[in-house]
């Protein structure tokens, strides 16, 4: 289920986004008006959960002018850097106000703080802001995250030719880089002497 909303066009030159794009935007005779799809869902006290990023979550919190981040209960990796990525975003875009990025009360989320506008609907930025995000910045982390994931399959699982079975390796009299025997280690003699 998509949550579509409309953005009229002071909401558009607020958050600096050219509306000549044709990604997912939709002009409507009676004037411009933006569609943008989101993979996101209202909960009961009214907050928006987007969860099109493939790493974390983006909760905004109207009521509180907060926006959260949170990581996917399924991702491993340190999402850290990508929140943080997030929210600048929104910052260097004039939305979140200046040095209210922190590290929210739940373990590993960030929050932060929006600014209140009477004029234009600064949620419909948002969320405008949070697509442009979205397409442009989404997939950044997918390369690396699709490597570690290939490393980790070859540790746990190698390929046929890369491995031997188990007993078929030969045994040696002499294990190691170091030759046996008494005389030939030196190291005991250095607490004899």
């Amino acid at each position: 289920m998509t949550l579509e909303i409309s953005v009229g066009e002071e909401e558009v030159k607020a958050a600096g986004i050219d509306p000549e794009a044709p990604a997912d935007l939709v002009v409507h005779i009676r004037g411009p008006i933006f569609s943008v799809k989101l993979d996101a869902r209202k909960t009961l006290d009214n907050n928006i959960i987007i969860y099109d990023n493939r790493f974390f979550n983006i909760i905004l919190i109207p009521f509180k002018n907060k926006i959260i981040t949170m990581p996917k209960q399924h991702v491993n990796r340190d999402t850290y850097g990508m929140q943080n990525d997030y929210l600048t975003y929104l910052q260097d875009k004039g939305i979140m106000i200046l040095g209210s990025i922190r590290s929210g009360s739940t373990f590993r989320s960030l929050e932060g703080f929006y600014a209140v506008n009477e004029e234009v609907d600064v949620l419909q930025v948002i969320l405008l802001l949070t697509k442009s995000y979205i397409e442009k910045h989404g997939h950044d982390y997918t390369t690396l995250d699709d490597y570690l994931d290939d490393v980790e399959e070859m540790y746990v699982d190698p390929p046929a030719e890369e491995t031997t079975p188990y007993g078929k390796v030969p045994q040696k009299a002499d294990k190691g880089t170091l030759p046996g025997g008494d005389y030939s280690k030196p190291y005991g003699l250095l607490y004899r002497i």
